[in-house]
């Protein structure tokens, strides 16, 4: 499994999420944290190693936009993933495509 977590000054009220795939097989899950939340810190983390290539933070008027771009392979087409809030933020788990070896 794949832990997001995302810190915030107080508890999301609101997670939404939607898959996004493209015809090349890239795979994508937006994370929308529901509200006037602003980011701090830099838009776009990258990753060289691991299943998640990289993330795109986007500040919008009524949401904060996490886009997860995946590797190939690394999650399934369509991502169901499981969330838990805190006081001080969330975790979204996302199932990996396959069982990697310890």
């Amino acid at each position: 499994n794949i832990v997001l977590h995302a810190a915030t000054n107080t508890e999301v009220e609101r997670v939404t999420w939607f898959n996004l795939s493209e015809s090349s097989g890239v795979r994508r899950l937006a994370v929308d944290l529901r509200g006037p939340w602003h980011k701090k810190g830099a838009s776009v983390l990258r990753f060289d190693v691991g299943p998640v290539k990289h993330i795109v933070v986007g500040e919008h008027e009524d949401r904060l936009r996490l886009s997860v771009e995946f590797r190939a392979g690394a999650v399934a087409k369509e991502i169901d993933p499981v969330l838990v809030r805190g006081a001080q933020g969330f975790n979204l788990t996302i199932p990996l495509a396959v069982r990697l070896a310890p």
